[in-house]
This record gives structure tokens, sequence and C-alpha cells, in this order.
């Protein structure tokens, strides 16, 4: 499996609730920086992806860390709320489930 291929791996088995957020985050994140061919992606993956690792990275269960740095800190509702808009937008364009 290539790094694109783990990454929709990813989104499944965390909006079908196989993985823990924490999980998914650290696993989305580590792959997009670490092992994405970047040439693979689709203008629209392009778009989605960084943002949503930004946001991955980022997450903490930890609301003062949150209050503290919204910009580089997210929550739980925010990784969801991303996590859905980038499954929205690629459905019937590139996401594969």
């Amino acid at each position: 499996m290539d790094a694109k291929e783990k990454l929709y791996v990813l989104l499944n088995d965390f909006v079908h609730n196989r993985i823990y957020i924490k999980q998914f985050c650290n696993m989305f994140s580590d792959t997009y920086h670490l092992e994405i061919d970047f040439d693979s992606l689709s203008d629209m993956e392009k778009k989605l992806f960084p943002e949503l690792s930004r946001i991955a990275y980022g997450y903490t269960d930890d609301e003062e860390d949150i209050q503290k740095c919204p910009e580089y800190c997210f929550s739980d509702k925010q990784v969801v709320e991303k996590v859905d808009e980038v499954i929205t937008t690629l459905k019937g364009r590139d996401f594969p489930h």
C-alpha cells in the first residue's frame, strides 16, 4: 500500500470508528509529511490534505492548550469537522470508499 492509499484507509477507518482520534491524527500527519509522494496527489487532494494534516498535527484533548493557542491547537470537534469536509469534497471524485 502506498502512502496515498494509506491516507484514504486512515480516513475510512476514522469515520467508521475503527481507530481513535489521537491515533488517526498521529498517523495521518506522519504519513502526509514523511511518506507521501506529492506528485501522486490530485489537485483537490493537494488542497485538502495539507489543511487536514495541519489540524491533525495540532490535535490536543487539552482544553487549556486550545484556549491558549487556538491557531495551533485543535479540538476533537475541529478534527471531525475537517475530516467530514475532506470526505464530502472528495466523494465522487477521488475518495475510493
